[in-house]
């Protein structure tokens, strides 16, 4: 059975903001469960589907703000930050690099 929208690309309602993670390419905001399970709807080639390592190694917990996306080419955020062709979802509004801070924008090495 193919997985309904609110369960492969949604946080469950009951979600914690400490067991979020969003994905370092598209932002799409996930637990690590669905990363795990599902997969990223927007980057199927980063193979985050079944491995937890993959998943913590190309989504991140360290991001600023969420902002809910229903109708990706209709929304002015979406288009404004070059989401457009994009799933609907809930995504990140901001995801450091790899080695920076979201909190000061300054890097972590």
């Amino acid at each position: 059975r193919a997985p309904s929208l609110v369960h492969s690309r949604l946080p469950p309602p009951e979600a914690s903001r400490a067991r979020l993670r969003a994905c370092r390419q598209c932002r799409l905001v996930k637990t690590e469960d669905q990363f795990v399970q599902y997969g990223c709807d927007n980057c199927p080639s980063r193979d985050l589907q079944g491995s937890g390592d993959n998943v913590r190694d190309l989504t991140t917990k360290d991001f600023r703000g969420m902002c809910g996306v229903l109708e990706p080419k209709a929304s002015w955020f979406a288009r404004y930050e070059g989401l457009p062709d994009f799933v609907p979802g809930i995504y990140a509004i901001e995801v450091p690099k790899d080695d920076e801070d979201v909190e000061t924008g300054e890097s972590r090495v």
